[in-house]
């Protein structure tokens, strides 16, 4: 957890908490906007698990 700054630490106990949750869960959480970069920078190193995104089907 070395290469991960506070703010990125902070996100992470938050999905942890809040699991599962989506970008726009942890900025009402956290009051801020969660960069697709952040996220994947926490994905590469197998931190969070990303899920596809979830589209209905409309018939």
């Amino acid at each position: 957890m070395r290469d991960l700054g506070p703010y990125d630490i902070a996100v992470l106990a938050a999905i942890a908490y809040h699991q599962t949750t989506n970008r726009d869960g942890m900025k009402d959480i956290l009051g801020k906007d969660i960069s697709r970069d952040l996220i994947g920078r926490l994905s590469e190193r197998d931190r969070v698990q990303v899920a596809q995104k979830w589209e209905p089907i409309l018939c």
